[in-house]
């Protein structure tokens, strides 16, 4: 019997494998290739990304020197990035790559993050660059609401591609993502964020200034000086006031007035105030139109000083802002040199110690000492709003005088103080301990003189952390600077009637946070009890009443007592503005 040849089943046979192999082996090439091409475009994207996102500062700085020209030229760098980083996303191989399992989840947020960083480079960015700050200057006393209007509508645009952005980014999946991509994400989402903060900021300011110029029809503003030599609580005795009008963007000084001009001492309170804020302060800071601002709570001011121009003019009132000369010359800066009619010169380095200081020796009679304020408030009145500023400069003292809590405003209109909330201008204390947890402490002159030219404050605490509770220790320095050597040869209008020479006299009135409480008062190392304690703005207050003798210190200790939310921000203090800068020290929790 012939033998017979054995067949081999066919998936066992060479001649099936060795061609499948060789293709399996050059699709799995094919492949690799493809994949590092691929990612080859990535890496390309990535140093795209990172050329664009510092022109994003650049510009910024830019656009606020006004020098519009550079800004435009990094805008077209910033261009060419963005949009190189986005073809870069594209192609015939990017697109079968997306729908690799894994790989495909990196290439769709690389692309989307290129898309984000390009629209937001051409619909955010280059249409912002093209204002400059210089076009918001007043010019012959008039800024331009139309050139704020068109700002505007930028804005608002600008706003919705990046609200767009920051939701496409959110969308993503970060599962499985490289770090290189997750590197550039974070690079790209803080920047997105404050943007976003920034451009929301923007377009509130955008939405009501228009009509707060009196675009819309006039406005009237009063605009109160506060003598911080005369500590109040928001700054001091705001004995000189002036009337601004403002139609159509143009400013001018329409009336003036110092405390001499009203009837004070009256027995009605000029208008309604709270039980509270009476009790605290006493019915003085209704019935004394220099007392209106003994109160933190700038609105309960604006309302009084309302009522206080009502007795003096049927001029109504659309919003009342409050400046002092320490914010006045840092404003300086911006303005340069201001002359004044009596030959005077205003520099940053003089406009405290001539206002609140020097202006006494030279005029006893407190009508030309009065005068002289009013010289001064108009110069340089005149010098901000017709002068050639230097905007960037301004902008940046601003900032400074803002947080030092010198520049207050409260308006009639609700839409305007939602602009301002909870932020110093405000003059608010904040209602909870979410985004601000804040302390107050704030001085308030009762030796009825300008002795707290002579007064410097420092505030310092530590906190105290156990598991279930919170307390913090906290001082309050009052330093009284004024040579003992000195005393006697103060003008009377700066020593005051009821004191000895020298001495100055002070309310100092605690806020504790809220939710907390003002515990074991001590003064100069004695327990002291309060002169009051209650309760105002929500929150536990405590006065205490001291004296403090030329070249001495009051130190004034307590402790901010309960349990605090855990979430709650960290500590810090809201005090009034003297004459010079106040340090605070706060040791927090760890």
């Amino acid at each position: 019997m012939g033998s017979r040849a054995v067949t081999k089943p066919l998936y066992k046979r060479a001649v099936l494998w060795v061609p499948l192999i060789s293709v399996l082996v050059l699709a799995l090439v094919a492949i690799a290739i493809c994949g590092l091409l691929v990612v080859k475009q990535a890496l390309a994207v990535r140093d795209s990304l990172n050329k664009a996102l510092p022109l994003v500062s650049t510009i910024q700085e830019h656009v606020t020197s006004g020098d519009i020209e550079a800004a435009k030229s990094s805008v077209a760098d910033l261009e060419k990035y963005t949009q190189q980083a986005r073809s870069d996303t594209g192609g015939f191989l990017w697109d079968i790559g997306e729908s690799v399992p894994v790989l495909g989840n990196s290439l769709v947020a690389v692309r989307t993050t290129a898309e984000v960083a390009d629209a937001l480079a051409t619909k955010v960015v280059k249409p912002l660059s093209q204002f400059s700050l210089d076009d918001l200057k007043p010019v012959d006393g008039r800024i331009d609401v139309d050139q704020i209007s068109a700002l505007g509508d930028t804005v608002t645009g600008a706003l919705e591609t990046t609200t767009a952005s920051q939701k496409r980014l959110d969308s993503l999946d970060r599962d499985g993502l490289v770090d290189q991509i997750t590197s550039a994400m974070d690079k790209i989402e803080p920047k997105l964020n404050e943007v976003a903060d920034l451009l929301g900021a923007a377009k509130q300011a955008t939405d009501v200034l228009p009509a707060a110029l009196g675009a819309d029809g006039p406005r009237n503003y009063l605009m109160l000086f506060q003598n911080n030599a005369e500590s109040r609580g928001t700054g001091g005795n705001p004995a000189s006031i002036l009337l601004v009008n403002v139609t159509d963007g143009a400013i001018t000084i329409a009336d003036q007035a110092s405390s001499r001009d009203f009837s004070n001492g009256g027995p009605e309170l000029i208008t309604d105030i709270d039980d509270e804020t009476l009790k605290l302060y006493g019915d003085k800071i209704g019935r004394y139109m220099m007392d209106m601002t003994l109160t933190p709570n700038f609105p309960t001011t604006a309302d009084i000083a309302t009522a206080w121009w009502g007795t003096y003019s049927d001029t109504p009132i659309d919003g009342v802002v409050s400046l002092d000369p320490v914010a006045l010359s840092y404003l300086l800066k911006a303005t340069g040199p201001i002359e004044l009619e009596t030959g005077d010169t205003l520099t940053p380095d003089n406009a405290v110690s001539l206002l609140l200081n020097e202006t006494y020796f030279r005029y006893e009679d407190p009508d030309v000492q009065d005068l002289f304020f009013a010289a001064a408030a108009g110069s340089i009145f005149d010098a901000l709003t017709q002068g050639d500023l230097d905007i960037k400069e301004l902008i940046s003292q601003l900032t400074i005088v803002i947080d030092q809590g010198r520049l207050l405003y409260s308006s009639s209109d609700e839409a305007e103080n939602a602009l301002f909330a909870d932020t110093r201008v405000a003059g608010t204390l904040p209602e909870s301990n979410d985004e601000t947890n804040v302390a107050g402490v704030y001085i308030n002159d009762t030796t009825g003189s300008k002795m707290d030219y002579y007064m410097d404050v420092a505030i310092g605490a530590e906190q105290s952390c156990a598991a279930d509770a919170t307390s913090t220790a906290t001082t309050v320095t009052l330093s009284n600077v004024l040579d003992p050597a000195k005393a006697d040869d103060l003008p009377g209008y700066i020593q005051g009637p009821y004191y000895d020479h020298g001495r100055i006299a002070t309310d100092v009135v605690l806020y504790a946070p809220v939710g907390q409480t003002i515990t074991d008062v001590m003064v100069n190392g004695k327990s002291k009890k309060p002169n009051y304690q209650g309760e105002h703005l929500g929150r536990n207050v405590a006065k205490i009443s001291v004296t403090t003798d030329p070249g001495q210190q009051t130190v004034i200790s307590y402790t901010l007592s309960g349990k605090t939310d855990a979430d709650a921000a960290p500590l810090e203090f809201w005090h009034t503005p003297m004459v010079r800068e106040t340090p605070v020290e706060v040791a927090r929790c760890k």
